[in-house]
């Protein structure tokens, strides 16, 4: 029976190649499209997964009020970070992370313009990464720089980066001591990575993250007295907002896309638009809701494919039927 339905099929496509060929098409596009949307939306939601301790992990943002209604601000004293440690038990370490674009240079060669960050040794035990060459020990130990993979193969090829000295304006100068691969889905991504420090201490603001400590409860009443930290060390009306890692890609204020320069942020209604779903499913896990809406796609698109076929099927047997008649 299976083969009768085969051949009776392909006799079909043969014997109108074009029609055929212009459904096959359509049909063939519109499942990829929705493959497509499938890996784009799980690449959207899977941001940060890529760090084991992203769960206990969170960025802080001061809280500021204007008179347009709160204002929400990234780039905080530098300070702060080691203050929080220092105060509040919960708090197993704490990291400020400073990006700046900067052109450095290996030997005589064109200068490359990277994404020079600082940070604290904190940083690499919050944050994951795969090491290629080199080791977190071994950076920390001997006070060097860790390079992307990627500005890596930039400056030397195919060569080890592994003891190679880069330089900025022949005044900042960095010994590579590692090479890592930064994952695609994440927003703590770097060209060049000081993490001791390095001129830290020149600077005045930077972006800070907290890491919870596995058992502690971080709770309302936790953060509530975090948040009023700041009126413990200034005159200030400010607060601290605590938000975790992995709502940084898609739940981040507009202030924070529009001053940011080193990080792009995703837009969680394109996703919302994109899985054909509205505000009133918001609760139901992210899983179901591209599969459901994707899955919804696919069976209009077949439901489509198929009844443009049985309707060209009728049309030639109704238009036999009409010789047969004329007979």
């Amino acid at each position: 029976m299976l083969s009768h339905y085969l051949k009776i099929a392909f006799r079909n496509i043969f014997r109108d190649r074009i029609y055929s060929l212009i459904n096959l098409a359509g049909l063939s596009v519109a499942i990829a499209c929705c493959f497509l949307l499938i890996f784009w939306i799980k690449f959207e939601l899977s941001f940060e997964n890529c760090h084991t301790k992203a769960g206990r992990i969170y960025k802080v943002l001061q809280v500021e009020q204007r008179a347009d209604g709160l204002y929400k601000n990234d780039n905080i004293h530098p300070g702060i970070a080691s203050q929080l440690k220092e105060t509040f038990p919960e708090i197993e370490a704490a990291t400020v992370v400073s990006h700046e674009r900067l052109a450095f240079v290996y030997e005589d060669r064109e200068g490359i313009m990277v994404d020079y960050t600082t940070t604290t040794p904190d940083y690499l035990d919050m944050f994951s990464y795969e090491f290629v060459e080199g080791s977190k020990e071994h950076v920390l130990s001997s006070g060097g720089a860790i390079m992307s993979e990627e500005t890596a193969r930039k400056f030397f090829g195919d060569e080890s980066a592994i003891g190679k000295t880069v330089n900025f304006a022949n005044s900042l100068f960095y010994t590579i001591q590692a090479v890592v691969k930064i994952p695609q889905n994440t927003h703590m991504k770097f060209d060049i990575l000081d993490p001791t420090g390095g001129m830290m201490g020149q600077r005045v603001f930077g972006v800070h993250y907290i890491l919870v400590r596995e058992n502690a409860r971080f709770s309302e009443a936790t953060q509530q007295r975090m948040a009023d930290f700041l009126g413990t060390l200034r005159d200030t009306e400010n607060k601290l907002s605590f938000q975790p890692l992995k709502d940084v890609h898609l739940y981040s204020p507009n202030e924070l896309a529009v001053n940011s320069y080193w990080q792009t942020f995703g837009d969680l209604k394109q996703i919302y638009f994109f899985s054909l779903l509205c505000n009133f499913i918001a609760n139901i896990p992210y899983s179901a809701i591209y599969t459901g809406s994707i899955l919804l796609i696919f069976d209009v698109v077949c439901f489509h494919f198929v009844s443009f076929w049985v309707q060209n099927e009728i049309e030639i047997g109704q238009k036999m039927l009409m010789q047969v008649r004329i007979v």
